[in-house]
Formats: structure tokens, sequence, C-alpha cells
């Protein structure tokens, strides 16, 4: 796959990962959800969340970030270990989700969710801002 496919193809993930993990927000914020769409909106957030994890690793894309700025490289690890990090949380959630059926448990569990997706957002953050000071910086022309 070359740069610009790997580039279309986690671009086009990440879309689809927000948008999924705007859906399970509302159904877990909104009185009107059920509990079995919030779970399963879990699940396609997981399902979307290894896959989009998996082309930034396994498509090289980490190890272009370091290539051109070699002092990126534990900010890259960090990211990388974020990855395992939500990814296990993730899959906590969905264990645990099964028993969580009703009253606080059910409340404490959305909460966690809540948490969850906010972590997401934070990594995603993180990954852009790498991103753009290792793709868009600007050395200036030097009028």
């Amino acid at each position: 796959m070359s740069g610009e496919e790997l580039a279309r193809e986690i671009r086009h993930e990440h879309e689809m990962l927000a948008a999924l993990m705007q859906r399970l927000h509302e159904d877990l914020t909104a009185l009107r959800s059920s509990w079995a769409s919030a779970r399963d909106d879990l699940r396609a957030v997981l399902d979307h969340l290894r896959r989009h994890f998996a082309l930034e690793e396994e498509g090289e894309f980490m190890e272009d970030v370091v290539q051109r700025w070699p002092h990126a490289a534990s900010h890259v690890e960090a990211l990388r270990a974020e990855h395992e990090q939500l990814l296990r949380e993730a899959k906590r959630l969905m264990e645990t989700g099964d028993r969580a059926i009703e009253g606080r448990l059910m409340s404490a569990w959305a909460d966690e969710c809540l948490r969850l997706l906010s972590a997401i957002r934070e990594h995603d953050r993180k990954e852009n801002h790498l991103i753009q000071e290792v793709f868009c910086l600007d050395v200036g022309g030097g009028d």
C-alpha cells in the first residue's frame, strides 16, 4: 500500500471511528437508548479501533514519523503504548458490559465508557498534533 493509499485508509477509518464514537456517546447519554444498542456500539468501536491502530502500526505510518523526525521516537512509543491501553480498556468494558445489567452497575459502566471515549479523543488529539509537527513543519523561506 502506498503512503497516499495508507493515509486515505487511515483517514477513512478515523472518520468511521469518530462516527461510531459519537453514536455510542449518544446511546450512553440519551434516555431513549437501549442497553443492547450501547453494547453493540461499543463492540463496533472496539472493532474499528483495532483496525485503525493496526493500520497506523502495520502500515509503517509510525515508522515514517520517526524517520522524518527521530526526536519523535519517544512520542511514537508512548502513542503505541496508548493503543494497547485503549484496546485493553475497551475489551474490559465489553466483558463487564454483559454483567452490568441494571441500576448503578449500568450507570457506572456508561460512565466508564464515556471516559474511554474521552481518552480516545485525547489520544487522537496527540497523534494529530504529532503528525502536524512532523509532516507540516514549516521551516520558513528566509525571505
